[in-house]
């Protein structure tokens, strides 16, 4: 499954990881499914990841 949201994946490319790390919480919170609820859950995590200034995880790679 490939999630997007215009509004978080715009803050991820201007590198408001923290911002970005919010929206998906708030996507996450509106999914309906388990597959969006996972989905959003690994795009805030690498936000979150991002935002303490840690290395990519290479599996990012694959969503």
């Amino acid at each position: 499954m490939f999630l997007t949201d215009e509004i978080a994946e715009a803050l991820e490319k201007k590198g408001l990881w923290r911002r970005a790390a919010a929206r998906w919480l708030a996507v996450l919170d509106n999914a309906l499914d388990e597959k969006t609820r996972e989905a959003a859950s690994i795009r805030r995590n690498y936000c979150s990841r991002m935002a303490t200034g840690a290395k990519p995880d290479s599996r990012m790679g694959e969503i």
